[in-house]
């Protein structure tokens, strides 16, 4: 082990061997091929040397900041965490561009990127709390793929990768984001009043703008909505299939589906001020409190093996509503073509007018009102 070694104006290979305390003040430095440096007690890196530590960094003793203008590349496993049974993770904060030469995984208890993290094609991974500040890949050189374990606070706008992105503790939106990827998972909350966009299949396990509500939500591809609840201020667009894992509620001022909606045994609630719905149903229960539009060249089908539930003004064309429960229609609202099915009854608010400009059919074997 070495004491503390300063490295400073030269160009060379910094020793594979353990250091007490590294400084780094100038110069171009990397580690030996293959090698791992590491920092038994504190890095310090001052001025804006060039350093590239392509095969991992370890600092055991203290957190690591490096400063701005640093030119910066790092691979491998970049750890802040001490030895033995009582391992104290530190915090890793980069005031300067991080660029990914490798695959990289950082290990720290918090890790903030204050500027951009790029490295075409190469993971990402986060092994503990997260702060994007900048960029993280681009439409042009997406990393392979991003992965956080502990909370996401992502404040750059932009994280774009070719694979997946799987984020495993409660998400914040700190800016307008736009996640680019093949299937982006939340597997806890998503929060922020800012808008969100995913370009690519979505996963929500938790919540979505339960604590702060989301302005916006557009998701490109597929959506899983298994948290129970998404909130927006403004309006949220899902152009894929829509599949429900929970009991869903869709809150905010228009909500549009474009494709799809599938979930054996779950209910459906509509909360928004309007709602737009282009696709087939496919629930347990349909409730629509929202100012309601089912309209498409090809016939929509709304089918539930429990109740439909029409509660706020509507305009149905080329629609068949099927319900294995009672079928309730409860305001005003204009039919072009539609055919009814229930099993139970079917309620007609007797204070409010249907319009029907072209055909009604209406089937059922229970009493109708």
């Amino acid at each position: 082990e070495k004491g503390s070694v300063e490295y400073n104006t030269a160009t060379g290979t910094i020793a594979d061997v353990d250091y007490f305390d590294l400084k780094i003040t100038g110069g171009k430095w990397k580690n030996t091929d293959g090698k791992t440096v590491t920092v038994k007690n504190k890095v310090i890196v001052e001025n804006t040397p060039e350093i590239s530590f392509n095969n991992g960094f370890v600092c055991k003793g203290s957190d690591v900041s490096i400063p701005e203008g640093v030119k910066l590349s790092l691979g491998g496993k970049i750890k802040s965490i001490s030895d033995g049974e009582s391992a104290v993770p530190y915090s890793q904060t980069y005031n300067t561009e991080v660029s990914l030469s490798d695959d990289a995984e950082f290990q720290a208890s918090k890790v903030t990127f204050n500027d951009a993290v790029s490295g075409q094609d190469k993971a990402l991974k986060v092994s503990g709390n997260v702060i994007f500040s900048g960029s993280v890949g681009d439409t042009e050189k997406k990393l392979a793929k991003v992965e956080v374990t502990g909370t996401s606070e992502i404040n750059g706008g932009v994280v774009s990768s070719s694979g997946i992105q799987d984020y495993e503790k409660s998400v914040t939106l700190g800016e307008d984001t736009s996640l680019t990827g093949t299937v982006i998972t939340f597997k806890s909350t998503v929060d922020g009043e800012k808008n969100l966009t995913i370009d690519g299949n979505a996963v929500f396990e938790g919540n979505v703008g339960d604590t702060v509500s989301l302005v916006s939500i557009s998701v490109t591809g597929t959506s899983e909505i298994n948290g129970g609840t998404v909130t927006t201020t403004e309006n949220q667009i899902y152009n894929g299939e829509v599949t429900l894992g929970n009991d869903a509620d869709f809150s905010g001022n228009a909500v549009n589906f474009e494709s799809a909606i599938t979930g054996d045994e779950k209910v459906l609630t509509l909360n928004s001020k309007e709602a737009i719905i282009k696709g087939n149903i496919s629930v347990k229960d349909f409730i629509s409190n929202a100012k309601l539009e089912i309209k498409n060249e090809d016939e929509v089908n709304v089918t539930t093996s429990g109740k439909i539930e029409i509660n706020k003004a509507y305009d149905f064309d080329n629609l068949v509503l099927a319900s294995g429960g009672k079928t309730s229609i409860n305001d005003s609202g204009k039919i072009g073509t539609a055919t009814i099915t229930n099993e139970e009854v079917l309620e007609l608010a007797s204070n409010k007018k249907i319009t029907v400009s072209k055909e009604l059919t209406q089937k059922g074997s229970g009493n109708n009102d």
